[in-house]
């Protein structure tokens, strides 16, 4: 049994063990849960008092009891940090059965599920003058066609709910009206499941982060905004080489936004900038914290400490807060995919990627003062590339 536990980490990937390490340089007593050792290397962290591992085939219910496990008969409210989409899910959805021992840092349950599908994402967006590109949608079949005549091209055609089982791959490129009337033609059951949307021109280097945390009130109390230099796979994936950019346009345009909607608890949000335009244009919202979540600590914005502080109700100083510019951060083994198929294209120059890695100064794994999390990433590392090249 654990006991005295001041936050609990959900997820200790390398978004969780950035919160493992900032709340546990603080001096704060951190537990974690998590589900694959071997892709989650805070398990590994001297800042980590103890852990629970949590089977993802299990119910909302079942993380409960192993979060209350985990607090053992710690008397005072629980902070929980969720840093992956299963588990902001599982907590958001079941909060009430978290209000006797836990103080939750995610948005109010009634306001969260706009966020997990694409419509009612571009509704509250369009209700909120919220710059998206343009989509359209049908909330019964019939005539999404119809109201795609006015569509720029290319476009892309989303699922509602990202792990639609019946959409036929995770996303599908449309250059033609013709190429949209041949999916509903092939899919009609899905007409009122998907979203049709421009595609902005973006991609590495153009796709902006904001991220955020909000108090109970609904009022922004940090914020931090920055670039993706490169991303594994690149233009798609997730960050592999980030750098902390303040944009005030966009802190402007996502503290309104979010202050607006009452939205609590932390908040990734993504925009792309469209250089023809000049224009941002919201892209997503994540209701947990970032990947990027060194990268805003040692830029200056430690959102993780704000986030523990302002839920608890204590004290900070947010006028001290002050984002450093040109802090760059590195997952270094995604980064090494990233740079080898950008080199392979011709959009980068070896020399340049090397000089990029060596200007890092905040790192997805390395920490000198933690370096286990670190030693252990590059073991399984090897290990999945050692199995692989004895696969081919």
């Amino acid at each position: 049994m654990g006991t005295n536990v001041d936050a609990i980490v959900l997820g200790l990937g390398i978004n969780g063990l950035a919160v493992v390490r900032s709340l546990g340089e603080k001096g704060l007593i951190v537990g974690g849960i998590y589900n694959n050792v071997s892709e989650e290397p805070g398990v590994f962290s001297k800042y980590l008092s103890n852990k629970k591992y949590f089977n993802k085939e299990n119910s909302a219910l079942d993380l409960f009891r192993v979060c209350t496990d985990l607090i053992g008969e710690t008397r005072d409210k629980v902070v929980i940090i969720c840093t992956t989409d299963l588990f902001s899910e599982l907590v958001a959805a079941n909060s009430d059965i978290y209000n006797d021992r836990f103080i939750l840092t995610t948005p109010d349950k009634n306001l969260y599920w706009k966020f997990l599908k694409k419509q009612p994402t571009a509704k509250i967006c369009m209700d909120n003058k919220l710059q998206i590109p343009e989509t359209i949608f049908v909330e019964e079949g019939g005539d999404l066609l119809d109201k795609c005549k006015n569509l720029s091209f290319p476009a892309i055609i989303k699922p509602d709910i990202t792990y639609e089982e019946t959409f036929p791959s995770k996303v599908i490129v449309a250059n033609t009206m013709d190429e949209i009337k041949q999916f509903l033609m092939d899919y009609p059951k899905l007409e009122s499941k998907v979203v049709i949307q421009e595609i902005i021109p973006s991609g590495d280097g153009k796709l902006f982060i904001v991220s955020t945390y909000s108090d109970c009130t609904g009022t922004v109390r940090a914020i931090y905004t920055g670039k993706k230099v490169r991303s594994y796979l690149p233009d798609f994936g997730v960050t592999s080489y980030g750098i902390s950019c303040s944009c005030e346009d966009l802190k402007l345009t996502a503290t309104n936004f979010l202050n607006k909607i009452k939205y609590s608890g932390f908040a990734d949000l993504e925009f792309a900038y469209d250089e023809v335009k000049n224009e941002y244009f919201f892209i997503e919202l994540n209701i947990r914290t970032s990947y990027l979540n060194q990268l805003y600590k040692d830029s200056g914005v430690d959102l993780n400490y704000v986030g523990y502080l302002a839920s608890k109700g204590l004290p900070y100083d947010h006028l001290s807060i002050k984002q450093k510019d040109d802090v760059r951060w590195c997952d270094f083994t995604r980064d090494l995919g990233s740079c080898y198929w950008k080199i392979k294209e011709g959009k980068v120059k070896f020399v340049d990627c090397v000089v990029d890695i060596f200007r890092a100064r905040s790192f997805a794994y390395f920490n000198i003062n933690d370096l286990r999390p670190f030693m252990v990433s590059i073991k399984y590392f090897l290990v999945s590339k050692m199995k692989r090249l004895a696969g081919a």
